[in-house]
């Protein structure tokens, strides 16, 4: 009796691990199929955009003849732009400064597509981009090797937008560039008080 009795245990016993060891399997199986993955994708365009600040020089002060004299403007930049972005410049009237019904030329107006700036020489209104004080972006064949009389290009104000900079270079802070404006006038000139404007243009490069 004492026999019987430990065989139907141990049957017992046979059985109660089989069903434990299919539960556990069952298990298994479930957390394995629980771990399939699916992936998405993520997508955002940054917009672009750019500020610029030009303050207005200080006036070129009294104009002696074959005497000329310089300002310049320091137009300060920030843009997000991976690219960089290009600073343009344009007049705003046919001829930049003017005194009642008189006015003083011009130099040939600056041409990026054809580079046209010049040593300085003879009387008028030029500009150019300096290299001392430009962060980026500075154009030795556009605007001479260095910043001295010899080397140093100027060319006329635009009649509309025109590329005087292209920085192509990504900056998470602002940048500066440093124009400079020259003028002289011939001994005929009419006395007067000169005044007239420019406008700069920033755009991001694409």
């Amino acid at each position: 009796m004492k026999k019987f009795l430990k065989i139907k245990k141990t049957k017992s016993a046979i059985v109660v691990s089989a069903i434990v060891v299919a539960i556990f399997g069952v298990m298994q199986a479930m957390e394995t199929k629980s771990a399939t993955t699916d992936q998405i994708d993520l997508s955002v365009e940054v917009a672009s955009a750019i500020d610029i600040s030009c303050p207005s020089p200080s006036a070129f002060g009294t104009l002696t003849a074959g005497n000329p004299e310089t300002v310049t403007a320091t137009c300060t930049a920030t843009s997000n732009g991976a690219s960089g972005y290009v600073l343009q410049i344009k007049k705003d009237n046919a001829t930049t400064l003017t005194s009642g019904g008189n006015s003083i030329a011009d130099k040939t107006a600056w041409n990026s597509g054809t580079p046209n700036s010049a040593v300085w020489s003879g009387t008028g209104l030029g500009f150019r981009v300096m290299q001392t004080g430009t962060d980026e972006g500075y154009s030795t064949t556009w605007w001479g090797t260095d910043d001295t009389a010899p080397n140093a290009l100027y060319a006329g104000l635009p009649a509309s937008y025109v590329t005087i900079l292209n920085d192509t270079t990504y900056s998470a802070s602002s940048t500066e560039t440093v124009i400079e404006f020259k003028v002289d006038v011939p001994a005929s000139q009419a006395t007067g008080t000169y005044t007239g404007t420019a406008t700069f243009q920033g755009t991001v490069n694409p």
